[in-house]
């Protein structure tokens, strides 16, 4: 399926995995800096269903300290924009 866009392509894919039935998971977060653990997470949550959905959190909600830990806020920037992310 690739990279949904909005939330058309979000809505379309979801119908055809209903018309299928097929077993759908969500895994959501920032997925800034990308680490083994969450290599690990997304490949396990594959193996449990037919297709698997990562939602990303947008840039606006995502706050970043100087030594890179994480809070959802309603402001700061993030390292990577949401648009570089999501092609990971």
């Amino acid at each position: 399926m690739g990279v949904l866009n909005n939330i058309a392509e979000l809505h379309n894919a979801a119908k055809y995995c209903r018309t299928n039935n097929l077993i759908v998971g969500l895994c959501h977060g920032c997925f800034d800096i990308v680490h083994p653990g969450h290599i690990y997470h997304l490949k396990r949550a594959r193996t449990m269903v037919d297709r698997l959905f990562v939602s990303i959190t947008a840039d606006n909600f995502v706050n970043k300290d100087l030594i890179g830990r994480f809070f959802l806020t309603a402001s700061g920037p993030s390292l990577l924009p949401q648009s570089a992310i999501a092609i990971m």
